[in-house]
């Protein structure tokens, strides 16, 4: 689904209750495509014919999906680090008795 979204193709997706079933989920929620995501088969093909016929929203989605995709939090590299570098640190007080 990222690299699918960075080439500017527009996904469609079902989602599951498995985690890899709901890693598409995720990931458009991310980018702001929440509308893209399905929760029945039947809402699937809903959403995928309303795409495919809109057009303009096609056209919009495949110019400016890449952008959309760097100025999201996935795929910005630094803030997951230090989002990250923190959550460790927490950890490590926590193990070591202390307030964190």
């Amino acid at each position: 689904t990222l690299e699918t979204l960075w080439m500017g193709v527009p996904v469609v997706t079902l989602a599951g209750r498995l985690y890899f079933e709901r890693h598409a989920l995720a990931t458009l929620e991310a980018v702001g495509l929440g509308d893209l995501v399905a929760a029945s088969p039947e809402q699937y093909l809903d959403r995928a014919v309303a795409l495919a016929e809109d057009r303009d929203r096609l056209t919009e989605l495949r110019t400016g999906l890449r952008q959309r995709m760097a100025a999201a939090p996935v795929c910005d590299g630094p803030g997951f680090t230090r989002a990250l570098e923190a959550a460790y640190r927490q950890a490590w007080h926590r193990w070591c008795g202390g307030a964190g």
